[in-house]
């Protein structure tokens, strides 16, 4: 965390200086007491010590690194919302910091697989956007906002063929969801989520949502 000095990150500065005062310790002890011939014989003995401590210093290095498991992602199915009558999503949290994390949302979704002359052909909806969360522990209360882009399949008014036309709306969510917040887990939610169609109609519209919190592994 900002501001605040691991202890570990302190022993780890406490391992250096003492190797550092322990070499220059002997440096002089060798020059001082012994004479120059009898340090250069003692070199010997000053490696071993030195091997011991690297030894002990590496160790503690080692030891130091915890694994710590955070939530960033979120794959769950949703029938409403953003996607129409239902999309596959996936969020991944970027931010978080006490009570407050963003995740950016990605998702994809379809109303018709076949057109109308029975071929595979199948619109496209994609809703994508932002999430925040406020809340401690699992229980959040979320708010999104996004755009979802719609190519669905028509017929050509003039040549009766198979035609597609793209459109954006614009979606909106406020709701609540609850997920793990640093382990693996079930993710449920339940969110009012009108949608300005074509971002000109106002649709009141819902979304209820579940699925699966995992956690990456990272070691810190």
């Amino acid at each position: 965390m900002d501001g605040v000095i691991c202890p570990q990150k302190i022993v780890l500065r406490e391992n250096r200086f003492c190797v550092i005062r322990l070499l220059e310790f002997l440096k002089i002890q060798g020059k001082t007491f012994f004479g120059k011939n009898v340090f250069i014989c003692n070199t010997h003995n000053m490696k071993i010590h030195l091997l011991i401590l690297l030894l002990l210093f590496f160790t503690n290095e080692l030891s130091a690194k915890k694994t710590h498991l955070t939530t960033p992602n979120l794959l769950y199915l949703e029938a409403g919302g953003a996607g129409g009558y239902w999309s596959l999503n996936f969020e991944k949290i970027v931010f978080q910091k006490k009570r407050f994390s963003l995740s950016p949302r990605v998702g994809i979704s379809s109303y018709r697989f076949f057109d109308y002359s029975q071929k595979i052909n199948p619109d496209f909806l994609i809703p994508f956007g932002v999430q925040s969360h406020f809340g401690k522990k699992n229980h959040k209360i979320s708010f999104g906002l996004g755009i979802t882009y719609a190519n669905i399949v028509r017929a050509n008014r003039f040549t009766f063929k198979t035609d597609r036309k793209s459109s954006f709306s614009t979606n909106l969510s406020v709701g609540y969801r609850y997920f793990p917040v640093a382990k693996k887990g079930l993710y449920l939610g339940i969110h009012y989520s009108p949608i300005l169609e074509f971002n000109k109609y106002y649709r009141n519209w819902y979304a209820l949502s579940f699925g699966y919190a995992f956690a990456n592994s990272k070691i810190s």
